[in-house]
């Protein structure tokens, strides 16, 4: 019990030193939520005393506020199962302080929360970023079109709630699932409501079209000209994916170049790509991108190019250990990772390359496993080329 106490007394501190601020409130021992018109976040404690060891989990949700509304309250204090909003992270401790999880909700969770917590942000990035819609909306497909339809009441587009309204209706009330049926009744009264309100009219523009430069219009230059496909797809990569690309770290830019390395690949690609001009096509898909990054924190963007320019960086290192092994003869060159891994060094050496031996010690195996993708990657591009 004394355990259990103290617990409770760092989240409700940490609560009231971190929370408060943004409007959070205490609503039980376990619970902090805040609320905006259409929806509701919060910040959950769980936690278990097991043999006399404490085992936490920290939770962050948002949920949306229609009859159907299925996030933690006071009094029932889960979140798993939610489908009427998302539960957009946790963070845990076996047996440590409460405070280390709670940091990383801080660091990692609750920036995100903050800047999504109005029904507005959250449809306008649904809309410019379709690909989003899983995160903010929910994945349920029973219940994400109703959560966006609730959104778009809340916010005064009532003739776009009416059609989404509809769809979610029409899509359910056939269903033998039981939460089906409950989002079609739910659905088919909101329409009903609306209809007896008179609704006339409404937005049904979407806020966040926007037209992108065509490929042929990305300025490149002279240097970049001869990787113009390659970056041509990248923009084509990130409009059909539709997700914000402005998050901590530029994995949805790595996903891309990857897979269209996967179709182009040529001795020295990766040397010749060039991060500005990355970042050049990551602006011309969305324009607010700097500013974007900007007010997530003023050294937001800097970070972001750090870890674009560092993967790039990894990438250049797998491709021209692997044109060296490649430029051995098949019977003098490595097979297994152990030997590759071997050969790697005592070439690094005979270089002295101590910069590239240093940081294939520190990759290990897992690095000679990497070299050995990206000759394949390399010996298929040859043959096809």
């Amino acid at each position: 019990m004394e355990l259990l106490n103290a617990t409770l007394e760092i989240f409700a501190d940490y609560v009231n030193r971190e929370l408060a601020q943004h409007g959070f409130t205490l609503i039980s021992p376990y619970l902090a939520e805040r609320r905006a018109p259409g929806m509701r976040q919060g910040v959950l404690l769980g936690v278990d005393v097991v043999a006399n060891v404490v085992c936490t989990a920290v939770r962050t949700y948002s949920v949306f506020t229609h009859e159907l509304d299925d996030g933690p309250t006071a009094e029932q204090l889960a979140t798993s199962g939610v489908v009427a909003g998302v539960v957009s992270g946790s963070m845990g401790s076996w047996g440590g302080d409460l405070r280390s999880p709670l940091r990383m909700v801080t660091e990692g969770l609750l920036p995100d929360l903050l800047r999504y917590g109005t029904v507005d942000t959250i449809v306008a990035e649904v809309e410019r970023y379709p690909g989003s819609t899983g995160r903010h909306i929910g994945s349920s497909p029973i219940a994400a079109i109703f959560n966006l339809a609730h959104c778009l009441e809340t916010m005064g587009r009532l003739s776009d709630a009416k059609g989404l309204y509809l769809e979610t209706a029409e899509r359910q009330e056939r269903s033998n699932d039981v939460l089906a049926r409950a989002y079609a009744d739910a659905a088919r009264r909101r329409v009903e409501a609306l209809h007896r309100a008179d609704v006339k009219g409404g937005t049904s523009a979407k806020s966040g079209d926007v037209t992108h430069d065509a490929p042929d219009e990305l300025g490149l230059s002279d240097e970049d000209e001869a990787l113009r496909p390659f970056y041509a797809g990248l923009l084509r990569y990130l409009e059909s994916a539709g997700e914000n690309p402005t998050t901590s770290y530029p994995s949805l830019l790595f996903r891309a170049m990857d897979e269209l390395y996967e179709t182009e690949a040529r001795p020295g690609f990766w040397k010749s790509v060039s991060s500005s001009t990355v970042m050049s096509v990551v602006k011309t898909y969305a324009r607010d991108f700097e500013r974007q990054m900007t007010a997530l924190s003023p050294t937001e963007l800097e970070e972001y190019v750090e870890d674009l320019e560092l993967g790039l960086q990894m990438r250049v290192f797998d491709e021209t250990c692997a044109e060296r092994l490649l430029a051995l003869t098949q019977g003098g060159r490595p097979e297994t990772r152990e030997d590759v891994y071997e050969w790697l060094l005592t070439d690094f050496d005979r270089r002295g390359e101590e910069d590239k031996s240093d940081y294939l010690e520190r990759d290990g195996f897992k690095g000679a496993d990497a070299v050995i993708a990206a000759m394949a990657l390399l010996s298929n591009g040859t043959r096809t080329s």
